[in-house]
């Protein structure tokens, strides 16, 4: 009996622990990924930037970035100070879940593009610097 109690007492420490660090490490990813997401919108804004094609597929990819952020990591911490509304309202969770899907291949298939861009602006034949 005792040996129970004490697997019982693993396992609950075990558990907020797990807490714990999906809590505050999703903090720390979600902040600097939006500060991350940020730099690259000023940065692919500035004028020398935004003549490059490669440079529209890039702030595309930060913007979705940003948005995906706000929906998919940040409700996963809602849900550990039990403020999600998506365990009560299935029509939330499958939206949630959506934009997650939705959002990250978005930004994905921007990142692809441009590096399709880049190849075709760098490529020694011209029919291909062409599509670019």
């Amino acid at each position: 009996m005792n040996a129970t109690l004490d697997d019982d007492i693993i396992i609950i420490y075990l558990s907020n622990i797990g807490l714990y660090l999906m809590r505050y490490v999703l903090m720390i990813i979600i902040i600097l990924g939006l500060v991350g997401n940020f730099f690259n919108i000023l940065v692919f804004h500035q004028p020398t930037f935004r003549s490059n094609p490669c440079s529209f597929y890039l702030i595309t990819a930060a913007y979705v970035n940003i948005i995906w952020i706000m929906t998919s990591p940040l409700s996963r911490i809602l849900a550990t100070f039990q403020l999600d509304l998506s365990e009560n309202i299935s029509i939330i969770c499958k939206i949630r879940r959506s934009l997650s899907y939705t959002f990250s291949s978005l930004s994905m298939i921007s990142i692809a593009f441009g590096t399709v861009d880049r190849f075709l602006i760098s490529s020694s034949q011209i029919e291909y610097r062409q599509l670019s």
